[in-house]
Formats: C-alpha cells, sequence, structure tokens
C-alpha cells in the first residue's frame, strides 16, 4: 500500500496516474493521527 502527503491540489493532479493507494493532505496529518489515537482507545482496550 502507497500512502502520499501532499502540500498542495498541483501535487495530486501530478501523480495521481501513480498507482496510490491513499493521498493525505499534509496539514491533514495531524487529524489523522487524532482519528487513530480514538479508534485504539476504543478498540484496543
Amino acid at each position: 500500500m502507497d500512502i502520499i502527503t501532499f502540500d498542495d491540489k498541483s501535487d495530486y493532479d501530478a501523480f495521481k496516474n501513480f498507482g496510490i493507494d491513499a493521498w493525505i493532505l499534509a496539514s491533514d496529518i495531524s487529524e489523522v493521527n487524532g482519528l487513530l489515537n480514538l479508534l485504539e482507545k476504543r478498540f484496543l482496550l
């Protein structure tokens, strides 16, 4: 699985056909971390 972070929409347009499985806007990384922490607390007690 390939996960790519990008800084702006033009990065996505440039690389969208490279078989990337997931795209995450770099500014949203903290939100992903919060979601993972929440999932861990709820399901891995």
